[in-house]
């Protein structure tokens, strides 16, 4: 039984190795060098859910670690968190806070960037535009490592 606990810890941990996890919930990709957010201790620790243009003032307003250059992530930055082979969400098992659903982008629907944004449905890992003004969904914040 110790064998097969050691071999599940150790594959997981083979899973993991492009992502470290900081004490305080911060999620480092050590590919992109991109630090996400996965501590809402601010929000109660539930995963912010708000109006874009309130994402986008969260982000800009978080201060987590002493650093204070939080953004809501582009499509792309949002899109490298997926994990098509997880189960229950499509976010990747290293996150402890998950909640399925849409989350926010930066990133403005071309065709009507007044009122679209692309989002990732964590649900199943589908992008789709959302609507800036009367839609709720999730905010995770992120930023560059320096």
């Amino acid at each position: 039984m110790k064998t097969v606990c050691w071999i599940i810890l150790t594959l997981n941990s083979c899973l993991n190795a492009d992502f470290t996890r900081t004490n305080s919930g911060i999620v480092t990709d050590n590919i992109t060098s991109l630090q996400w957010q996965d501590n809402y201790n601010d929000n109660k620790h539930l995963i912010k859910q708000t109006h874009w243009s309130e994402a986008i003032d969260y982000c800009e307003g978080l201060i987590l670690e002493g650093k204070d250059d939080w953004r809501v992530p582009n499509i792309k930055e949002l899109q490298s968190i997926i994990d098509n082979e997880e189960i229950l969400f499509s976010i990747n098992s290293i996150f402890k806070l998950n909640k399925a659903g849409f989350y926010w982008s930066s990133t403005t629907y071309q065709k009507d960037s007044l009122s679209h944004v692309w989002q990732v449905n964590f649900s199943n890992g589908s992008t789709i535009k959302g609507t800036k003004r009367d839609k709720i969904s999730f905010v995770r914040c992120v930023r560059t490592e320096e």
